[in-house]
């Protein structure tokens, strides 16, 4: 990954954590011996390594990371326009219906990771959910936690 671009993160209580699904993927642009997909991962979390697996399988390759796109669409669209400069396609884990739309209006491809999600009490509880599958599993800390 090249770099991060950090816009304000959403603010809001409790913690959650997320666990990557594997799936089997077919044979995609990119793939087997094809040209890479130039990508921009949107995201907070960063790519766990099942996740990043699955994006070297499909032939995906991120050149920047993004915490969070902006809420004006004006600023979005201006985003996205100097974004698709540089990539094709967007890899996501969760994104706003709205965001997404705004996204395939500028011609990227979309890539969206299946994810479950649970709320546990303390940072502790989060860390020893990950701990027994560090290589799915993640945590992104709310405020009363922090």
């Amino acid at each position: 990954m090249a770099e991060t671009q950090r816009n304000p993160a959403p603010q809001g209580p409790g913690a959650g954590v997320s666990q990557a699904q594997p799936q089997a993927f077919s044979a995609a642009s990119g793939a087997q011996g094809q040209a890479p997909i130039k990508a921009i991962y949107v995201g907070r979390h960063r790519l766990l390594p099942a996740q990043t697996a699955a994006l070297e399988h499909l032939g995906i390759n991120i050149q920047t990371t993004i915490e969070n796109l902006p809420t004006d669409i004006q600023q979005l669209r201006q985003l996205l326009k100097e974004l698709r400069a540089q990539a094709e396609a967007i890899v996501t884990v969760a994104l706003p219906i709205n965001l997404l739309i705004e996204i395939r209006n500028a011609n990227f491809k979309v890539f969206v990771f299946r994810m479950n999600s649970t709320t546990v009490r303390d940072v502790n509880e989060a860390e020893a959910f990950v701990a027994q599958a560090p290589e799915r599993r993640t945590y992104l800390p709310g405020d009363d936690l922090l």
